[in-house]
């Protein structure tokens, strides 16, 4: 019971943080009229991006933010430093490893910049 309300209070963290993030982003545009929500066509509709987000993070993780991989992965979302290094310097964003929010944000900025690959559960998970 407590690891499913735990789950559904990160999945609302990350619906609510997501929408947050795409505005400052420029992923979503909002109309002072009417509104309306522009998705470009590079990105995964919100849904679809969460739900890739929590399987990933399911099957990498179990949602363990103290999961090591044996050879040298990290956190939540499993990275590697030298990767996360990395994909924070792409995507300019200055992260740390060890905080499962910030994993999360830059597993979200890796899928909607086509560098699933980089993960093996997203490989099993859209074949």
């Amino acid at each position: 019971m407590k690891k499913n309300i735990t789950i559904i209070l990160i999945v609302a963290i990350i619906v609510i943080g997501s929408w947050g993030l795409f505005y400052n982003l420029g992923v979503l545009h909002i109309d002072r009229a009417i509104a309306p929500l522009e998705i470009p066509s590079h990105t995964l509709n919100i849904p679809t991006q969460l739900l890739l987000i929590y399987e990933i993070v399911e099957c990498e993780s179990n949602w363990d933010n103290s999961a090591r991989g044996l050879a040298g992965e990290i956190g939540l979302a499993q990275f590697l430093p030298e990767t996360f290094e990395w994909l924070c310097k792409l995507s300019g964003m200055d992260l740390d490893i060890y905080e499962p929010q910030d994993q999360l944000k830059l597993l979200d900025w890796s899928l909607r910049h086509n560098r699933g690959y980089l993960w093996t559960c997203y490989r099993k998970i859209t074949r």
